[in-house]
């Protein structure tokens, strides 16, 4: 069987595994009814550690990222003027053949497209507002509850934008 040093949850598959044989071989529902408790143990304690083990994964990812440290763009105003999607505005990122069809879009969505370049575009005025070096997370340290908030939200809008972009191409 497993060794500890290597999965972290073999004591506790083991232990649920264990109770489980007692539970199924139980010979009556008196002898099942005493095994619920140790059973429901077994389980959230196996809950337990695996999520303690999801936990420390996560915070060592985090802090592989953290040591790796920001991205080579250091703030946003020093990304390359692009279409908002990433890809500078200089790259053509299409077919000939693609570039007929693009030209013939609707007017419905091209005036879909304006219409999300600037809400994106507001979102990085928002962002480039709310910068700072003595807040957390790279935010001004006297941003109101109400403006994080707000670009809590305006954040997740870009988000569901980004995504509506992309399946749509």
């Amino acid at each position: 069987h497993l060794h500890h040093g290597l999965d972290p949850l073999a004591g506790s598959v083991a232990c649920v595994e264990a109770v489980m044989k007692m539970y199924k071989e139980a010979s009556s529902p008196s002898e099942r009814e005493a095994l619920m408790i140790p059973l429901r143990e077994a389980l959230m304690a196996a809950a337990s550690q695996s999520n303690k083990v999801i936990a420390e994964a996560d915070l060592a990812s985090h802090r592989a990222a953290m040591e790796a440290g920001p991205p080579p763009v250091e703030t946003v105003e020093d990304m390359p003027p692009s279409d908002m999607m990433g890809f500078p505005s200089s790259y053509k990122v299409t077919r000939p053949d693609e570039e007929e069809q693009q030209q013939q879009q609707p007017a419905a969505v091209a005036a879909e497209k304006d219409e999300n370049e600037v809400k994106l575009r507001e979102v990085r005025d928002a962002l480039v507002n709310a910068r700072g070096d003595d807040g957390r997370l790279g935010l001004r340290a006297d941003l109101s509850s109400e403006e994080a908030s707000d670009l809590a939200d305006k954040i997740r809008g870009m988000k569901g934008i980004l995504l509506d972009e992309v399946m749509s191409q």
